[in-house]
């Protein structure tokens, strides 16, 4: 089966749209072993319907970091705290300086069970770990409140579709076609804004890619291929699954 050029002019056309994307957490101590010691939260809530999009982060850190290693919760801690709309760049932490480790912990865990009433979702306890929907954002309008959410990235769609029709050419063994749609493949990511989820993509697409380069005329160990672009596949459409698409 031919690939319609047409479309993936459509696709390359539309990936220029660049969004702002969230991804990994703003507060640099928020990770999956602070999360484990129950030293940190992260979650999202998202709801097109009523165009929210919005962030809360916290972590427990110490005051003086060599007074507390190898485990030592003495003397005092801050609990960093961050929230706002996905997708809105840098922000600045909110500090409460001076805590014992027990009222920094008893704190967070407070404001964390009080989000999660209100719909939140802990970002450690879906796919994948640790990160927000990426491909979200939020434009805020004139007038307190207006908010306008805009869906996913639509290259992001379409990069999935451009992974189904190589799907196909690696079945069909048409290794010219296949490493036509990885170099546009490639292309289209350049345009995408810097994050974690485009590094990723990257990361994934190119030993596939690599590999074509050096004998663009045959596929070498087609399931590998397939394999490699189906893991690709499946972090979009988990990246992607907040969104209406």
């Amino acid at each position: 089966m031919p690939i319609d050029k047409a479309r993936l002019r459509i696709i390359l056309r539309e990936a220029g749209i660049t969004k702002r994307a969230a991804g990994r957490p703003y507060i640099p101590e928020v990770t999956l072993k602070k999360y484990r010691d129950g030293e940190a939260f992260m979650a999202y809530f998202i709801d097109q319907a009523k165009n929210h999009s919005k962030m809360y982060e916290m972590a427990v850190v110490p005051d003086d970091q060599r007074s507390h290693d190898g485990g030592d919760t003495s003397g005092s801690y801050t609990l960093k705290k961050l929230w706002g709309a996905l997708g809105q760049g840098a922000k600045k932490p909110k500090l409460e300086r001076n805590l014992s480790y027990a009222k920094a912990v008893s704190l967070m865990n407070t404001h964390g069970r009080a989000k999660l009433r209100k719909g939140y979702k802990d970002a450690f306890k879906t796919r994948p770990l640790g990160q927000y929907p990426v491909g979200l954002d939020r434009e805020v309008g004139f007038g307190w409140g207006t908010q306008e959410i805009v869906g996913c990235v639509p290259a992001l769609r379409d990069m999935s579709e451009m992974i189904d029709l190589a799907l196909d050419k690696v079945r069909q063994g048409d290794a010219p076609d296949l490493l036509s749609l990885l170099e546009q493949m490639g292309d289209t990511l350049k345009d995408f804004p810097k994050s974690s989820m485009a590094s990723e993509i990257a990361k994934l697409m190119r030993p596939p890619l690599q590999r074509m380069k050096k004998n663009p005329r045959f596929i070498d160990d087609p399931s590998r291929a397939a394999k490699e672009l189906m893991t690709m596949k499946r972090y979009i459409d988990r990246q992607t699954r907040e969104c209406n698409l």
